[in-house]
């Protein structure tokens, strides 16, 4: 399954350095929302956006990078670092075995569509892509990462949709990216339900379904890596824990009375 990679003129806006911003201040808001007192709903409406954003990156790493074997130890690096801050924040213990971080469901993703790569180049045993494409997501089900097996199913289909990508026809792939959204994000979503009235009629809503807003940024991206490049990747990547870990300070300076 090796890429056939054509030469698509972008037209798009935002770079890969400004999909990190949005996904970053995204983030920051749902966090936010989730940990600290009297916050707006808005803010986690908004924060939905982030985790389809930075999968978007994950699948444009995995076909650019030009040493996937320092990209896979990077992102374990720091899943292994973003553990505790994460168990604090979203458990409030150093220590929870049944909830991983999402740099884990990144990890599982990369190393899936790695490893698929790899087979399918070859001429024997092509039988196993079946195989690993199920043992990815499973693994993140077992792992207990955040996202699940739907979060190792949004790499995969962004990297299955790329605009440069030869595995779709062009004009269906945005389709085919919006459709599966739809179905791993709106039909097969779990958790808080929002209840609107639209026309005088009242219409259910899952709060992960605002994920699919992470498609317009995704759509204008422009295919330059933007003016930071590098040092942009590890702010990136230390934002992750370094916030939840001042957030969760706060909440509790909060609690405390402080």
């Amino acid at each position: 399954m090796n890429d056939t990679v054509r030469q698509i003129k972008y037209s798009g806006f935002f770079s890969a350095d400004g999909l990190k911003w949005i996904a970053m201040l995204a983030m920051l808001l749902d966090h936010a929302y989730f940990i600290l007192p009297n916050m707006g709903m808005w803010m986690t409406c908004v924060g939905r956006i982030a985790f389809p954003i930075f999968a978007f990156q994950a699948a444009e790493g995995i076909r650019k990078t030009h040493d996937i074997k320092k990209y896979i130890k990077r992102l374990t690096v720091f899943a292994l670092i973003s553990e505790i801050p994460f168990d604090l924040f979203a458990n409030g213990m150093m220590v929870y075995p049944y909830h991983q971080n999402v740099i884990f469901t990144l990890l599982i993703a990369v190393v899936t569509i790695h490893l698929i790569k790899k087979v399918s180049a070859g001429r024997r045993h092509r039988w196993t892509v079946i195989l690993i494409g199920f043992c990815g997501p499973l693994l993140a089900e077992a792992m207990f990462t955040d996202y699940g097996w739907k979060g190792v199913a949004t790499v995969m289909a962004f990297y299955l949709c790329a605009p440069e990508s030869g595995k779709i026809a062009e004009k269906y792939k945005k389709p085919v990216l919006l459709a599966l959204m739809i179905m791993l994000h709106v039909w097969l979503a779990y958790g808080e339900i929002l209840e609107f009235t639209v026309f005088r009629h009242l219409v259910s809503f899952p709060l992960q379904g605002f994920a699919l807003f992470a498609l317009i940024p995704v759509f204008l991206y422009n295919g330059e890596r933007g003016k930071y490049g590098r040092t942009m990747q590890k702010i990136t990547y230390v934002f992750y824990p370094v916030h939840m870990m001042i957030l969760y300070i706060i909440q509790q300076l909060y609690s405390a009375g402080v």
